[in-house]
């Protein structure tokens, strides 16, 4: 955005047609004592018809000497349902302390052929400056338009072919039609001392028309463990890439025991008017510190030997091929780099028993995240011991064999 501040109106207006570039007007004047926008208007420029802009920041900054509550934000009324809001705090109200600030995006997708002006407007606890506004612009005319933010008529508008300014006629028609993927959202199970796993919801516009999602609310009684953000609601434009809805749940300090809640996205789709996607979670104690790998895929028992403590058998078919989930059931991340046979540490290799195919290493699990390993078993059967990382171990083989080959050290 080029920097306007210090001219004249009629400066900037003339500047602005021998440049053929969009214009957006002062917005909210920084302040070391207030709490402020910067920058304080976007000049999007020219983007064509049913396009997608890229996400531009907008910096909330707090200069008072206190705290201040954003209550909301949204777009105004008259936003022309050409702009979208990203990012915003994903739990409303939010304070930001004194000294502080709060980024949120907007974007650009005009639905037709035309000159768009917008306001994000941001609602706060401060008094006479409740109301801070950021004033928006774009154009997709031509790529010489130009547009003057104050003014809605279209005879503003410069460097236009002779059909520019008919909003009727070029702005894209027909409905917008949501889709959601998923449709529900299960976070498993949850210690109460784990870091919040995330998730993505993403919305999709199949229809042939502007898709206005007005309002993304979690609601029910557990609905505060459940956070949305990364995306607050505006216009899809048909065909357009999906806009990704990001979701975390916070098990720390909530009770033992399984949550839900709904998340509701309401657009101006004609026959599903508000999609509703049902979020779900189990509490559970807190997880041990560190990485601790598990495995639950197949039947376990414990190393009938005692040694090492972490060797766990898994059994597997003969003649046949078995998955086996490799798990973290610690807090701290598990990183596995390889997965091989032992090469004779407590058994020699078994050519019989084989990995055939694994999730792509490395793996970076989380405390709660899996990954798999598939083991085929010939017609001889017998046991192998699998090195995890250099630092874990587990026992695969037929039901028979696993004591007489690790007690004797044959197969």
């Amino acid at each position: 955005m080029r920097p306007t501040a210090l001219l004249s109106h009629g400066t900037i207006l003339a500047v602005l047609i021998a440049t053929g570039a969009c214009y957006v007007g002062p917005g909210n004047e920084p302040d070391d004592t207030t709490f402020h926008a910067e920058p304080g208007s976007i000049d999007f420029g020219y983007i064509a018809a049913s396009e997608f802009s890229e996400f531009r920041e907008i910096e909330l900054i707090n200069n008072t000497s206190g705290d201040v509550d954003i209550e909301s934000v949204h777009l105004s009324e008259d936003s022309d349902n050409a702009f979208t809001l990203g990012a915003i705090p994903g739990t409303l109200p939010a304070t930001v302390g004194a000294g502080d600030s709060e980024i949120i995006t907007v974007a650009f997708a005009p639905p037709g052929t035309d000159v768009y002006l917008g306001t994000v407007e941001v609602i706060t606890d401060e008094g006479s400056d409740e109301m801070l506004t950021i004033e928006l612009g774009g154009c997709s005319t031509d790529v010489d338009c130009t547009v003057d933010v104050g003014d809605d008529d279209d005879d503003d508008t410069t460097g236009d072919d002779d059909d520019t300014g008919d909003d009727d006629d070029s702005t894209a028609s027909g409905d917008g039609d949501i889709s959601v993927n998923p449709v529900s959202v299960d976070f498993g199970d949850v210690p109460q001392n784990q870091n919040p796993p995330g998730d993505v919801v993403q919305i999709s516009n199949t229809g042939s028309g502007p898709l206005v999602v007005s309002s993304i609310a979690i609601t029910g009684v557990d609905a505060a463990l459940f956070i949305s953000g990364g995306y607050a609601g505006g216009t899809l434009q048909p065909g357009g890439a999906p806009a990704s809805l990001n979701l975390t749940f916070n098990a720390a300090g909530a009770a033992l025991g399984p949550k839900s809640a709904n998340l509701a996205i309401t657009s101006n789709d004609a026959d599903e008017g508000t999609v509703n996607i049902a979020l779900t979670a189990n509490v559970t104690q807190p997880c041990a510190g560190g990485a601790e790998l598990e495995i639950v895929g197949g039947t376990l028992t414990p190393n009938p030997l005692g040694s090492p403590p972490n060797l766990i058998y898994v059994v597997l078919g003969m003649g046949a091929q078995t998955a086996v989930t490799v798990s973290n059931a610690g807090c701290d991340t598990l990183s596995v780099t390889s997965i091989a046979d032992d090469s004779g540490t407590l058994v020699g290799p078994n050519p019989d028993i084989s990995i055939v195919s694994q999730d792509p290493l490395p793996w970076a699990l989380a405390g709660g995240e899996s990954a798999v390993v598939t083991f085929q078993v010939g017609t001889t059967g017998g046991c192998d011991v699998i090195n995890v990382n250099g630092a874990y171990g587990f026992t695969v083989g037929t039901p028979a064999d696993i004591t007489a080959c690790l007690g004797l050290g044959i197969q």
